[in-house]
């Protein structure tokens, strides 16, 4: 979702994973979120599997972003909130959020 008004651009977003899988070799191998033990890359990184990231039964991630423009330059704040559930079949919960401040300058107009 993005609304500008102006020299103000807000932009935010929502995503929900979830999934039964209780081993790695559960997860959908043809679908958006697999390869949790990294098999798809032995042999290009490592001799074995790579670990990837975090079997949990679900992930809840929320972002939201704000741009202004004035002039050559651009300034924005990005934030993110992810939620994940059941660490490897733990039980255990995290939560990671993220802060982000940038700012972008166009020495010249080609750029």
């Amino acid at each position: 979702m993005s609304y500008v008004l102006g020299a103000w651009n807000f932009r935010a977003g929502y995503l929900a994973l979830s999934s039964s899988a209780r081993t790695p070799a559960q997860l959908n191998t043809n679908g958006a979120v697999t390869d949790t033990t990294g098999a798809s890359l032995q042999g290009a990184l490592a001799p074995t599997g790579v670990p990837l990231g975090v079997l949990a039964s679900s992930q809840k991630t929320f972002g939201a972003g704000v741009n202004y423009t004035f002039g050559p330059a651009v300034a924005g704040f990005v934030y993110s909130h992810t939620k994940l559930s059941q660490f490897f079949q733990t039980g255990l919960s995290g939560t990671f959020q993220n802060f982000e401040g940038n700012i972008r300058y166009a020495l010249t107009s080609a750029v």
